[in-house]
């Protein structure tokens, strides 16, 4: 199935491939990373963020309209934004706080956050499919906590912050950490698959949605439990 026509299908198989592509897409730039600084390869300065700026395009042409702006820790900002340089109409961005120190590239890849990079690119393939009717992306760090049920209630929200989790429980299913007894109890049942799968999922999330969308988001865990079982 040809990658446009995901946009329209439903379900578990839908979540499941727009979350490859996200993941696909981490191990890209953990790669780019480690590659520019073995090569020390310079990147274009960001003063304002301490921090330096790079095109996807350099990576996969497929997303040649992103942009990630890398900021040391400090700054503590995570997020995906529709018009990331006010000099461009329509560039979308994601920016990324992950640098040791001011323009410290120094095993940058190693501290590239996985959880949040799926989260905020699964933001931006929402953007490929929207264009149109998406509001402006905010990072959760910039939101004041007035506004939190707000934001972890926004539609990209719920559908970040549910792929998020999923990438979580992908990574314990696969891997050695959860052994063969251990699988088998958890699909047991879904209510015990349910009860295992909001325990990956990030705590304000869980605090702050809404009855109706915590709903929906076990729907779609059903659905998982489903494909998966």
């Amino acid at each position: 199935m040809r990658f446009k026509n995901y946009y329209i299908q439903e379900g578990a198989r839908q979540d499941k491939f727009f979350r490859t592509v996200a993941i696909r897409a981490y191990n890209k730039v953990k790669k780019y990373l480690k590659k520019i600084e073995d090569l020390e390869v310079d990147l274009i300065k960001v003063p304002q963020i301490e921090g330096f700026q790079f095109h996807m395009k350099n990576i996969d042409n497929t997303y040649k309209d992103l942009i990630f702006l890398i900021a040391p820790k400090k700054y503590d900002i995570w997020g995906f934004h529709q018009n990331i340089d006010p000099r461009f109409p329509n560039t979308p961005g994601i920016y990324m706080s992950f640098l040791k120190d001011s323009y410290d590239m120094t095993h940058a890849y190693t501290r590239l956050n996985k959880t949040y990079f799926v989260h905020e690119f699964i933001h931006y393939l929402d953007y490929l499919r929207r264009k149109d009717d998406m509001g402006e992306q905010q990072s959760a760090k910039s939101v004041d906590k007035g506004n939190f049920k707000k934001y972890y209630n926004n539609p990209a929200e719920l559908n970040s912050y549910y792929q998020e989790a999923i990438s979580q429980i992908d990574f314990l299913l696969k891997s050695n950490k959860l052994n063969i007894k251990a699988k088998e109890k958890v699909f047991s049942n879904f209510n015990t698959f349910r009860k295992f799968a909001l325990t990956c999922f990030d705590g304000n999330f869980l605090k702050y949605v809404t009855n109706t969308n915590k709903k929906k988001i076990e729907k779609r865990l059903f659905k998982y439990y489903q494909e998966f079982k």
